[in-house]
């Protein structure tokens, strides 16, 4: 009986995963030897995994800001091990087992990204399965993403169940993409945001279908155009069979957010501990680290000379706007920075050195990267387009990335991963030229954050502990 083209690309999904999978436990072993003992946040997390593991679910440290997703799945997955082995899951509980969870995530989400990209990038003619495979492997190993696979940290679970459910979605399967949704809030409370994107993106697809906004949209004039696309929706949610239908489609998504409201309400805010250190505030500038971030990572796909000249065209064309963006941005900067104590005073981060040997240089570095951060924004969402009707989506996934981003206090890399990936997801697939730059570059940050972890520990004045350099 002969293969179909879908098994097949799928065996070749399977075999990436297990290809990747070798070299991610062998990594995770070295690692353990480097650092056997909780480090960083771990020092939280893991007794918190115990207390889950000894069945003492009541018990809670009060420092820990994340719903507890992170344990239950740990719980979960050491149950059939505990049966296997004719042992207590408090027994077997130990920090490499609780690591070793996000050795299952990282591999899934593997998987996701490259079931993602078929789906996405449907539109694109000729494209091989070898090129979606190894995009898939490229962003499975983002070196923030790559880096937490090897600490009991959520962020490559959260990570996994927001790809799930962006994937159920898109599978127009909206009631488990909503119970997929659900875990990841378990996993990060600010994951109600992707939520609320995929919702918006719903809107913005059956504003698209009815109104064929794309065909009177011109990317010339943004403020017109995005006052055209205004309308158009809400003429679009004016008419009642349309109302309706949106209302059926979004019913699993809309009783999520109705239910995180709820949390938010008898919980008196987000976050479930250390409110002190995690205040939410208006600090727009993270919007442009976000930028920059983007470019410095998708360097192969944003920075080539068309872009750059398709930029500065598009800026003579547009000196007005320019103007208009240009002074948005320096009042944004004057007026809005925040500056965690966090980041000024933990040197194992590597924002800390970014903030102190960038920004905190002259005040006027802070303006003088403006042109960058336009450059970058620019680049980013001009290159999101892998089917038609897309620039509401656009419009939806540039709000989503300032509710994400902007309340957080403190700059810190974790946050973009998310966006970060789903960027680049929306990105058309690139050559191969491009994809084994874009690999290059991720193994070459690996590889450094890694060593710089592993060889070059130090101490610090009040105390003996050995401190590791880290995202």
């Amino acid at each position: 009986m002969p293969i179909t083209k879908k098994k097949e690309s799928n065996v070749t999904g399977y075999l990436a995963s297990f290809c990747f999978f070798i070299p991610t436990l062998a990594v995770f072993l070295w690692f353990r030897n480097v650092q056997p003992t909780p480090y960083m946040d771990e020092i939280f997390h893991v007794p918190q995994a115990l207390n889950y593991c000894n069945g003492s679910y009541d018990k809670w440290d009060p420092m820990i800001t994340t719903l507890p997703g992170l344990y239950i799945v740990s719980v979960t997955l050491l149950r059939p091990l505990s049966y296997l082995t004719k042992m207590d899951v408090a027994d077997i509980c130990d920090i490499s087992l609780l690591r070793a969870t996000n050795i299952l995530f990282t591999v899934g989400n593997l998987w996701f990204l490259y079931r993602l990209q078929k789906r996405i990038n449907k539109y694109e003619r000729n494209i091989s399965n070898s090129r979606y495979i190894m995009t898939a492997v490229n962003l499975a190993s983002l070196p923030l993403l790559y880096f937490f696979t090897f600490l009991y940290y959520t962020d490559v679970g959260s990570t996994f169940f927001i790809l799930l459910m962006y994937l159920r979605y898109l599978e127009e399967r909206h009631v488990s993409s909503a119970i997929f949704g659900a875990c990841a809030i378990m996993f990060r409370q600010t994951n109600i945001v992707w939520v609320v994107f995929i919702a918006g993106v719903i809107v913005a697809r059956e504003v698209e279908k009815s109104t064929k906004l794309e065909s009177h949209i011109t990317h010339s004039f943004v403020l017109h155009s995005i006052t055209t696309a205004i309308k158009s929706v809400l003429t679009h949610i004016h008419k009642v069979p349309n109302f309706m239908f949106l209302f059926i489609l979004l019913s699993p998504y809309l009783i999520l957010l109705c239910g995180f409201a709820i949390f938010i309400y008898v919980n008196d805010g987000i976050v479930v501990g250390d409110r002190t250190s995690h205040q939410a505030v208006l600090n727009f500038p993270q919007i442009f680290y976000f930028f920059s971030f983007t470019l410095g990572l998708g360097v192969p796909f944003l920075i080539t000379p068309s872009k750059v000249i398709a930029f500065l065209k598009a800026c003579l064309r547009n000196l007005f706007i320019l103007a208009i963006l240009i002074a948005i941005s320096v009042a944004l900067i004057t007026n809005f920075t925040y500056v965690h104590t966090y980041l000024l005073a933990d040197n194992r981060h590597y924002t800390f050195y970014v903030w102190k040997n960038v920004f905190s240089r002259h005040e006027f570095v802070r303006f003088a990267l403006i042109p960058m951060y336009l450059y970058a924004g620019w680049s980013m969402f001009d290159s999101i387009d892998t089917e038609p009707g897309t620039y509401l989506f656009k419009i939806v996934f540039f709000i989503c990335i300032m509710a994400s981003t902007v309340p957080q206090k403190l700059m810190e890399f974790r946050y973009f991963i998310i966006p970060y990936l789903l960027a680049r997801l929306h990105m058309r697939t690139g050559s191969y030229v491009q994809i084994g730059a874009e690999f290059i570059l991720y193994q070459a940050i690996n590889v450094v954050t890694l060593y710089l972890f592993a060889y070059k520990p130090f101490t610090w004045p009040q105390s003996n502990d050995i401190q590791r350099f880290m995202w």
